[in-house]
């Protein structure tokens, strides 16, 4: 799960992973967020999607550098 409250500009652009509810995983880039929803960009779709934060998680634990 992904803390929309902690989100800041750096962390545009880092791996996401989504978590289907029926078990696949799907990585994407994280490009924005609102008071509700995370928009990540995924191979299928020119545009981003918004997606539940509770079924989204950083491929990365940390902040890039």
């Amino acid at each position: 799960m992904i803390d929309l409250t902690t989100l800041t500009e750096a962390d545009k652009g880092r791996g996401v992973i989504f978590h289907h509810h029926h078990g696949a995983t799907e990585r994407g880039v994280l490009s924005s967020w609102n008071n509700h929803y995370l928009f990540a960009r995924f191979t299928t779709g020119s545009t981003a999607a918004a997606c539940n934060p509770t079924q989204v998680e950083f491929e990365h634990k940390e902040t890039p550098q």
